[in-house]
């Protein structure tokens, strides 16, 4: 239990660091997006803070165009 109420801690954490919130903000009162697209891109952007992660980039700042090439075919290969 106290694992997974870590993860969820370190998803909050990171969430921040990658300005997950502000970014669905935009989307809903810059753009208009609908909820169920600003749903489907806070999934894609929380598994790509996650990955960034897993390999030791914490923020925007740290993403390379190369990271970001790594992950699409990191997408690719996952199917």
């Amino acid at each position: 239990m106290a694992d997974a109420l870590a993860g969820a801690g370190d998803a909050r954490v990171r969430a921040r660091r990658f300005l997950l919130e502000r970014f669905d903000d935009f989307l809903g009162l810059e753009e208009g997006a609908a909820d169920l697209t600003r749903e489907a891109y806070a999934r894609d952007l929380a598994r790509f803070a996650e990955w960034c992660a897993s390999k030791g980039v914490t923020s925007p700042p740290e993403v390379s165009p190369r990271l970001v090439r790594d992950y699409v075919f990191f997408l690719k290969d996952m199917g």
